[in-house]
């Protein structure tokens, strides 16, 4: 988990953003979301809050499928929380099987460095479950990170109503 002093930064950091009317639908989806990530961070366990923001930025994601930065960043958090054991395998290849795609038809989009930095999924993890569960067993990043949180606001209000983000 992250330290409070962290996120106690983060959502201070954060607040101000949530005073600025968004552009569009799409663009109060990726603000919610990321509010999700810090808010009530003093009294709700990071589990929780981190579904929150996966069950978002699914939505967003479903609603808007051409977005790019919502897939990557949805990606992200699947991968950060995706825990030991059969769950977490099926994190990991929902995942994949959202990256790859986006890797293969985009590969100069700027995101795709960062998201390919980010711990990677052996192999063996897209194998049977049954021996890659020894394998795929470590344990992701769970917390929060504040840069990860801005840039996504950053990138998304910086993008509102673009389709393409190559």
């Amino acid at each position: 988990m992250a330290p409070q002093k962290d996120l106690a930064k983060g959502w201070e950091e954060l607040k101000p953003w949530l005073t600025v009317k968004a552009g569009a639908e799409r663009e109060q989806m990726h603000v919610n979301a990321v509010r999700a990530m810090y808010e009530g961070y003093r009294t709700e366990p990071g589990t929780k809050r981190w579904d929150d923001y996966l069950a978002l930025m699914r939505q967003l994601q479903s609603k808007y499928p051409d977005d790019i930065n919502a897939s990557l960043l949805y990606g992200l958090g699947l991968t950060w929380t995706a825990g030991p054991g059969e769950t977490g395998l099926q994190q990991r290849r929902e995942a994949l099987s959202i990256f790859l795609p986006i890797f293969k038809k985009y590969p100069n989009n700027p995101g795709v460095p960062t998201t390919s930095s980010m711990p990677q999924t052996p192999p063996s993890c897209l194998r049977s479950p049954a021996s890659s569960t020894q394998v795929c067993s470590y344990r992701s990043r769970l917390s929060p990170r504040a840069s990860y949180a801005f840039a996504h606001l950053q990138s998304t209000r910086t993008m509102a109503g673009l389709h393409s983000h190559e």
